[in-house]
């Protein structure tokens, strides 16, 4: 198995919607959304967010990732959630 990363690509979105399978899956992915994940709800939240990521396996989105909030520490670093 080969993997790596990159950032989202705009073909990736419609891929990334159809991971959660339940509202249940979509509540831990994206607590906010409604059952069935919309690429409008998608690219909402990652235009709020930070450095959205997929991880790619055989070619193809296998997993998503992004920073929600991004705050400075006290020693110059940053603190992410």
């Amino acid at each position: 198995m080969n993997l790596s990363y990159r950032n989202i690509q705009d073909n990736d979105i419609e891929i990334i919607c159809n991971f959660p399978t339940s509202e249940e899956e979509l509540f831990y992915m994206y607590p906010k959304a409604h059952f069935p994940l919309d690429k409008a709800q998608l690219s909402d939240a990652i235009s709020q967010r930070k450095d959205s990521i997929v991880v790619i396996c055989n070619d193809r989105p296998v997993a998503f990732a992004n920073f929600y909030e991004v705050e400075p520490c006290t020693r110059g670093s940053y603190f992410v959630l």
